[in-house]
């Protein structure tokens, strides 16, 4: 495997706030994303996450306390703290997060499509 160029891949982006995986660490999930000064809804995850900031600026309230994260500074956000992106973050955002809460969701939305398909076939009515 090659390098990743982190910040050229953040630019590459079509949105901001999208992120893109880069890889995997053992359970880690590592992405990156472009932020573009507007905030972000608050939001908790059920494992801790890592957010370190390439270049610019991360401005960020975790539990209602604003936390500035500079370039080159990494915060690590708490399993279960609420934490939102407020106005002004700009630049390049690495991310690391366990792939436990992702990996649910997804099984979760998995069981749910095929309690559906099985419904439909065994010609259950599904309600509006």
């Amino acid at each position: 495997m090659k390098a990743i160029d982190v910040r050229a891949t953040a630019a590459a982006l079509p949105e901001a706030w999208r992120s893109r995986a880069l890889g995997k660490v053992g359970a880690a999930r590592v992405k990156v994303l472009r932020m573009d000064e507007l905030p972000g809804e608050e939001e908790a995850h059920g494992t801790a996450e890592a957010l370190f900031v390439l270049d610019g600026r991360l401005e960020l309230s975790v539990g209602g306390a604003d936390v500035p994260v500079g370039p080159g500074e990494l915060y690590l956000v708490p399993a279960g703290a609420p934490h939102a992106v407020r106005a002004g973050s700009h630049g390049t955002l690495m991310i690391v997060e366990a792939e436990a809460e992702a990996e649910a969701e997804a099984e979760a939305e998995a069981e749910a499509e095929l309690e559906v398909e099985t419904e439909l076939e065994a010609g259950v009515e599904l309600e509006a």
